[in-house]
């Protein structure tokens, strides 16, 4: 059996940390959710993957906003480094709705106003959907607010795209 990794991606103040959190805690996922992971040693090259995650586990989870650190990173290569380490994966996107987005950059000083949060969202959606656009399969959408409002709501769907 291949092991299996979760990427759990989206705009900055989409819900990818809390969504992190809930796979972890609910998944039985290995995984952080904080914004410098013990996975980027391995995507940046400097470290192989078995020597960042124990031997026993077999599903990880790996969390990115889009931008990444200011950088709008290559996704697939991300991707293509997992499957060539013997990882199956599946991409969970996270969409959030934009009001919420918008509030939660502004508050977390991602954003100086609205039109400055709405224009950077737009444009970070925009990097997601072209960066995606050639997966055929694996790309899961994941509506951040429902798991918020219904846990076990998000986690049937979560099952549905067996996931959990």
């Amino acid at each position: 059996m291949r092991k299996r990794m979760l990427f759990v991606f989206g705009p900055e103040s989409a819900g990818t940390r809390g969504t992190t959190r809930f796979m972890i805690e609910n998944g039985d996922y290995w995984g952080t959710d904080a914004h410098v992971q013990p996975l980027d040693d391995f995507v940046y090259g400097r470290i192989p993957i078995d020597a960042i995650v124990p031997k026993d586990v077999n599903k990880i989870v790996f969390r990115r906003s889009v931008p990444h650190a200011g950088n709008y990173e290559d996704l697939n290569r991300i991707d293509t480094q997992f499957l060539n380490a013997g990882y199956d994966t599946k991409w969970l996107l996270v969409v959030r709705d934009l009001a919420e987005i918008v509030r939660s950059k502004i508050s977390r000083g991602h954003a100086a106003d609205q039109m400055d949060a709405w224009m950077q969202t737009t444009y970070q959606y925009n990097v997601i959907f072209e960066r995606i656009s050639n997966k055929t399969s694996g790309v899961y959408f994941f509506p951040y607010t429902s798991m918020i409002k219904n846990k076990s709501h998000a986690i049937d769907v979560l099952k549905s795209f067996q996931i959990l």
